[in-house]
């Protein structure tokens, strides 16, 4: 039996996003060869968190790990190469998952998501040997996402009014930017159904649920908390337009051809959404620091108002990502099974 080890990060601060697309990875290698058995390591923080406390694989907290196993999949900003040499010793191939290309990795296989990565950005960082997988072609996407893109953007291309608001920006909400977005709509004329979508685990979420109801009762607007969602594909899908952040959501959204406006969460988003604006996939309303609900209020009136501004973003976005890439990478992973 091939064995698959996930060594990822996850935690209250850092959220779910390394876990879901290892988990994605999981899914697909599983689907295609039922005979792997895939586990995961991760911090005890993973067991507040519903997608990996549910999921069906073995999940290891213990701080060190050395038994054998056919692939580790590294995917954690703090673990570089001098982790992946010593786990050379137990691992017989190594995929690392990385999104800064700023410390050298020892593996086979390099991976980088990110809209606009170049393999020439990892010369220096990996083995000369090392395959690298750059770009959204390698999005690590569940496969609902590619199943209900036609669609979703078939959908989109006849819409003459938008009715539906998906604000997502992080399973966590850090620096409570939720709350700050939902009192955007404090001064966005009109009415529109709004959902935010957060992990049970996130912060501030007495904070949120007042948000929820301030807006709710004191503006036009609808507005409700959705927790631990499984349908997001659905979700998204059903929306006319969201406001998120720079991360891997960035890639399901473009897939979906879901026009939308971005935050700045962290430093390694700016890339991710520099590269997304010159594009003109997405609209940015600058980092989180310099948030100000008024004037971002302001945008997304405009935004949502301009039935030539929507159109452009959606077909925009669609162009960037067709959500296959966790089937390229699958088949890469493939090929040093057989090696």
């Amino acid at each position: 039996m091939k064995t698959i080890l996930f060594r990822c990060a996850i935690g209250k601060v850092i959220g779910s996003g390394h876990v879901m697309r290892c988990l994605t990875l999981a899914d697909a290698l599983m689907h295609k060869y039922p005979g792997l058995k895939c586990m995961f390591w991760v911090p005890e923080e993973g067991k507040d968190f519903p997608a990996l406390r549910n999921s069906s694989y073995e999940v290891i907290y213990q701080v060190n790990y050395a038994k054998a196993v056919d692939f580790l999949v590294v995917d954690n900003y703090d673990l570089g190469s001098e982790f992946s040499q010593n786990a050379r010793a137990w691992a017989n191939k190594i995929l690392v998952i990385d999104d800064l290309a700023n410390r050298t990795h020892d593996c086979d296989i390099l991976l980088d998501q990110t809209y606009g990565r170049d393999a020439q950005d990892y010369q220096g960082l990996v083995p000369k040997s090392a395959n690298i997988l750059c770009g959204t072609d390698f999005a690590l996407l569940r496969p609902e996402f590619a199943e209900m893109r036609q669609e979703s953007i078939k959908r989109r291309a006849g819409l003459d009014k938008v009715t539906t608001v998906l604000v997502s920006l992080g399973s966590m909400n850090l620096h409570n930017i939720s709350s700050q977005v939902l009192e955007t709509f404090k001064y966005v004329s009109g009415s529109f159904d709004i959902s935010l979508v957060l992990s049970s685990q996130a912060q501030d979420l007495d904070n949120v649920r007042n948000m929820v109801r301030d807006i709710s009762m004191n503006t036009k607007h609808t507005c409700q908390l959705l927790l631990d969602v499984t349908n997001m594909a659905d979700l998204m899908s059903e929306s006319d337009f969201a406001i998120g952040a720079g991360g891997t959501t960035s890639w399901e959204r473009a897939c979906l051809g879901l026009p939308s406006a971005v935050i700045e969460l962290a430093d390694n988003q700016k890339e991710i959404i520099h590269f997304l604006t010159l594009s003109e996939a997405v609209i940015s309303l600058g980092p989180f620091n310099n948030f100000l609900p008024s004037k971002a209020g302001k945008i997304i009136e405009n935004i949502l108002n301009s039935q030539i501004t929507l159109n452009k973003l959606s077909a925009s976005s669609a162009m960037l990502c067709d959500g296959l890439g966790v089937n390229r990478v699958v088949d890469e992973m493939e090929m040093l099974f057989h090696a």
